[in-house]
């Protein structure tokens, strides 16, 4: 199990998540301007079966609105993860963060390049 910690705080993102390689599960907390998100999801790793050339990595969850705490907001990353040497070294992901709001309606795409934080 290893522990990938990255962020881009230029764009606001911060994530912090556990990975089982064993079954690719991977949870934690991404942070997205300020709020934080319970996240879960999944990553592929690159090699480990004939034709996944791309670790990949998908992760979806949500939080309550600080307005309307009960209307959350949803959340869902995803994009590819670079490595150095393979797992746990993660040396970057170029991702995608869609959120969108049960409150006011707002949605929100940024696109990011994460670094180790």
């Amino acid at each position: 199990m290893a522990h990938w910690v990255l962020g881009n705080a230029a764009d606001g993102i911060h994530l912090d998540v556990n990975e089982n390689s064993s079954n690719g599960a991977v949870s934690g907390t991404l942070t997205v301007d300020g709020l934080n998100f319970s996240v879960s999801g999944l990553w592929t790793a690159d090699g480990s079966l004939p034709g996944r050339n791309v670790s990949n990595i998908n992760l979806r969850g949500s939080a309550a609105s600080p307005n309307a705490p009960g209307a959350p907001v949803f959340v869902a990353l995803s994009g590819q993860i670079s490595f150095n040497n393979g797992n746990p070294n993660v040396t970057g992901m170029s991702v995608g963060v869609y959120t969108a709001s049960s409150n006011t309606g707002a949605l929100v795409s940024k696109l990011s390049q994460l670094s180790p934080a």
